[in-house]
């Protein structure tokens, strides 16, 4: 598969798969507040997160010389995904989700 092309597949998987958690989260606010939203948000990240790294590199070995960029970027995208879903609590999806 040509690479750009592989690129904009990923892309396409993304949209749909965050378009539709987005649909989902706001149901869920009915009976979850968003911080409770975004914890188990967190949770499918970290599940999904190992066997990726497995699949990739064939181990769950991340380099130390990663940390020092790793977590300040991990940390912003929690930060991002917290004032999303705040934003989604708030808003209607469909705004909540085109503007992010």
């Amino acid at each position: 598969m040509n690479a750009s092309l592989s690129g904009f597949a990923f892309l396409f998987g993304y949209i749909v798969l965050v378009g539709t958690a987005s649909f989902l989260s706001k149901f869920s606010m009915k009976q979850l507040n968003p911080y409770q939203v975004n914890f188990r948000m967190a949770i499918g990240m970290a599940v999904t997160a190992a066997p990726a790294l497995w699949i990739k590199q064939g181990s769950l070995k991340v380099p130390i010389k990663a940390l020092p960029l790793g977590a300040p970027i991990g940390l912003l995208m929690a930060l991002g995904s917290i004032s999303f879903v705040l934003a989604l609590a708030e808003l209607p999806v469909g705004m909540a989700t085109g503007l992010q």
